[in-house]
């Protein structure tokens, strides 16, 4: 069966970021062109972001959706909603911090990081942004940051155990 399918990681869910418009006085006037920042995510996993530029806003999100549907970030989560370690990620002076949480304990941090968390499908989390907040650092630096992520399967892989021990010195807390 080679039938296409549209939706290869389940049905996607976006998030408008920010829409702002630019002005270019001209001798003839003025150009307007509007910018879009767009988080888009499945909920199970992946996630990516879109910037896109255009004449009218619903242009520049059309291609903003574009964009964040190529630019994506799959994440191995830690019994379906959490992380299995600590994560940092930085961008023109932005850092993200991303502390990994016992499954069940929820989300905190600010509005934009948890809704990214929340589409990748990671629910247990808590997150702190330092230095420069303007959206667009924000985005880049916890995307950069659920990047480095790595799941149980690959840390044993490295470490040339089995995963079942991992799991136990998890929970015992011992790494």
């Amino acid at each position: 069966d080679d039938t296409f399918n549209p939706r290869p990681h389940g049905d996607w869910a976006e998030t408008i970021v920010k829409v702002d418009r630019t002005q270019k006085v001209t001798k003839g006037g003025t150009i307007m062109s509007y910018r879009c920042l767009i988080v888009t995510g499945n909920g199970k996993g992946a996630g990516g972001f879109g910037m896109g530029k255009g004449q009218s806003p619903k242009e520049a999100m059309s291609l903003a959706s574009l964009n964040s549907k190529k630019n994506l970030v799959l994440v191995d989560r830690w019994e379906g909603t959490a992380l299995t370690h600590d994560v940092v990620g930085t961008h023109n002076g932005c850092k993200v911090v991303i502390r990994a949480v016992p499954p069940g304990r929820g989300m905190r941090g600010s509005p934009l990081t948890t809704e990214i968390l929340y589409q990748c499908g990671i629910a247990d989390a808590s997150v702190k942004a330092y230095g420069n907040r303007n959206p667009y650092s924000v985005v880049r630096a916890t995307f950069k940051a659920l990047k480095s992520h790595e799941g149980v399967e690959s840390v044993a892989r490295k470490r040339g155990k089995r995963i079942m021990s991992l799991q136990k010195a998890y929970k015992l807390g011992i790494s």
